[in-house]
């Protein structure tokens, strides 16, 4: 089973059942991970645990690896396909870099332009 985390940072907007806009330091966490990973092309690390909270677990998908994961979920996702391995847990969009993913092992891992990197090799979320 993997689990997706997306960025979800939002600040209240104070009105019951409407959902708050981004606050200033989750749109920096966005700009900084989701569109340029957790790295910059020469290696810098751009990714800070600080970051952590901003993401929200939206799906739990049954498959083996985070290759599968990511097939399987775009798959259907880009198509409008039902499949019963995956439970979807928020509203949420295609799999893309900057998502997070946490495999059987509770390693984290982030969605990258190629690949995946692994950012935690322990239980970071509850």
């Amino acid at each position: 089973m993997i689990r997706l985390l997306q960025n979800h940072g939002r600040v209240s907007s104070n009105i019951p059942g409407v959902p708050g806009r981004p606050s200033e330091e989750a749109e920096q966490a966005c700009e900084t991970v989701l569109f340029r990973g957790s790295k910059e092309r020469d290696g810098t690390l751009l990714w800070s645990s600080d970051y952590l909270k901003f993401y929200e677990a939206v799906a739990e998908i049954d498959v083996d690896d985070l290759d599968a994961a990511f097939e399987l979920h775009n798959r259907t996702r880009a198509f409008g396909i039902k499949d019963d391995r995956i439970k979807q847990l928020l509203s949420h969009h295609t799999m893309s870099v900057g998502d997070l993913l946490i495999d059987e092992n509770f390693d984290t891992w982030m969605v990258e332009r190629h690949g995946f990197t692994q950012l935690y090799r322990e239980p970071v979320f509850e």
